[in-house]
C-alpha cells in the first residue's frame, strides 16, 4: 500500500497474546503485529492512523540498512562492486571494478560461502608468494621451541583475530578475511605471527624484533585495526 510517497509491502500477523501493536521493517516489508481480529481486518486504518510515525520509522530503517551494507566487497584493499550472475557453470571472475559470481544457487548463505572460499584461495595464493621470504627473514632468530620444520599454515574464518601463532605446534593460523586488506597489512600479520615463535607474549623484545623484521610495524598494525569495511559480505 501507499504510505505517503512510499510503496510498501505489508504483512499482518495476528498475535492475541500481545498487549500492544508492533511495527517492524525487514527485507523491504512492513510487518504489523496486531492483537485482535478486528484490527487485522482493518489494518489499513491502523496504518493511516499512525501514518507519520510509520513513515518516519520506515525511512529511518531504510537509511540504517543502506548505511550498514554496501553492494561491494574488497580484495587486497581495493573495492569491487559485487555482481551475481545466474550460471550453471560456477566461477568467480575479478574484473577491473567488479567481482562476478557465476552460480545457479542464489541464496545469501550460498553466496557468502562462495565469497569466503574465494577469500581463502586468494589469501593462500598470496601467502605462498611471500612465505619463503618470511622463513628466510627469520632464519637467524632463535625460537622458543626449536624446530627445523617449516611452520605449518592453516586458514579459518574468525571474528576475533587476524592471525594466531601456536609455537608448540609449529603452526600459524590466518583469518581468511585478511584477503580483504592491502597486501602490506597481510604481510605485517604474517611477520607478527613469526615473531611469536621467539616471544610468546607482546613484551618489549617482541616489538623490537617485529620492528626490526618489519619496519614501522606498530603503526601499520594500528592502521589495520582502524579499517572498517562496509562490505556486503
Amino acid at each position: 500500500m501507499k504510505i505517503k510517497d512510499l510503496d510498501v509491502d505489508v504483512s499482518v500477523i495476528y498475535k492475541p497474546t500481545n498487549k500492544n501493536i508492533y511495527f517492524k521493517y525487514k527485507d523491504n516489508q512492513l510487518i504489523i503485529t496486531l492483537n485482535t481480529k478486528r484490527l487485522c481486518n482493518n489494518y489499513e486504518s491502523v496504518i493511516k492512523k499512525n501514518e507519520d510515525q510509520i513513515y518516519n520509522f520506515i525511512v529511518k530503517s531504510k537509511n540504517k540498512i543502506e548505511n550498514e551494507k554496501s553492494d561491494s566487497i574488497h580484495l587486497f584493499g581495493k573495492e569491487y562492486k559485487l555482481v551475481i550472475k545466474k550460471d550453471f557453470n560456477y566461477s568467480v571472475i575479478v574484473n577491473k571494478n567488479t567481482i562476478e559470481i557465476h552460480t545457479n544457487i542464489n541464496t545469501k548463505r550460498q553466496i557468502k560461502s562462495i565469497i569466503y572460499n574465494f577469500y581463502y584461495e586468494e589469501l593462500k595464493s598470496y601467502i605462498n608468494e611471500i612465505f619463503e621470504r618470511a622463513i628466510e627473514d627469520f632464519s637467524d632468530v632463535k625460537r622458543i621451541y626449536p624446530s627445523n620444520d617449516i611452520p605449518r599454515l592453516e586458514y579459518k574464518l574468525a571474528k576475533t583475530f587476524f592471525g594466531k601463532c601456536y609455537p608448540k605446534r609449529n603452526l600459524i593460523v590466518l583469518n581468511v578475511i585478511l584477503a580483504k586488506y592491502d597486501k602490506l597489512y597481510i604481510k605485517s600479520v604474517l611477520y607478527h605471527e613469526f615473531c611469536h615463535f621467539t616471544y610468546l607474549n607482546h613484551q618489549e623484545g617482541f616489538y623490537m624484533l617485529y620492528d626490526y623484521k618489519f619496519p614501522d610495524a606498530k603503526r601499520i598494525q594500528h592502521n589495520l585495526r582502524q579499517i572498517k569495511y562496509n562490505d556486503l559480505y
